[in-house]
């Protein structure tokens, strides 16, 4: 592979990471990243002047070793940078019914592996309706465990360490768009809703055992 490839594909990868970042600070250095390989590359003729990321041509002949030296240079710090700002935009993870009901009750065949599930340095997200819906699926377990799930539902939005999204008109309708496309799918309107929120906030990981949200392209931690 050339070398005018190899920064095309580096530029690209920078691209991809500002696509997925959703803290500001690391979109801002991801950006300044990829601006500072384009400058490296004029700055060794890689690309023209007035080029902003076109694909680079050169013959492979006249590349030096000088040029190749200071783009594996900035490609280094483009991964290193990746690698620092990772952990900032890939622990944002949304919180299910699924997990919240695996919590609560001891007889849930999922509740060890809820109640031991490494939260250290997550940030967890949940939705309104998804804590309705939690509290409708106690609803009938008798007065102690409707106590316990109001109980819970209130500590949830109490807790500031929590992104707790309360119903939106607008994140509701496009949750009925996307419950009405899927007619053949069976996901839930709480389902459809949470994806709708999961996508708005570039959140690709969710703690449930739903195949539901790895039908529509995300990862389920259970």
């Amino acid at each position: 592979m050339s070398y005018a490839l190899e920064l095309e594909k580096s530029l690209k990868s920078v691209a991809g990471a500002i696509e997925i970042a959703t803290d500001g600070d690391a979109r801002k250095h991801l950006r300044a990243a990829g601006e500072r390989i384009i400058e490296l590359a004029k700055s060794i003729e890689i690309l023209p002047e007035d080029s902003a990321a076109g694909a680079p041509q050169i013959p492979e002949a006249d590349q030096t070793e000088e040029m190749r030296k200071q783009l594996a240079d900035a490609q280094t710090r483009e991964a290193d940078l990746r690698t620092q700002l990772e952990p900032r935009f890939m622990k944002t993870v949304f919180a299910d019914t699924f997990f919240r009901a695996a919590l609560l009750s001891p007889r849930d065949q999922w509740h060890v592996a809820a109640v031991t599930f490494p939260l250290d340095g997550i940030q967890l997200v949940t939705t309104e309706t998804v804590l309705i819906e939690l509290l409708n699926y106690y609803s009938d377990f008798g007065a102690e465990m409707r106590k316990v799930a109001a109980e819970t539902v209130r500590d949830i939005v109490a807790d500031l360490s929590v992104t707790y999204l309360t119903h939106q008109p607008e994140i509701f309708l496009e949750g009925l768009e996307l419950f009405e496309r899927r007619p053949a799918k069976g996901y839930s309107l709480t389902d459809s809703i949470s994806m709708v929120s999961m996508r708005n906030m570039r959140i690709s990981y969710v703690l449930s055992h739903d195949k539901h949200f790895e039908q529509e392209g995300f990862t389920i931690l259970f």
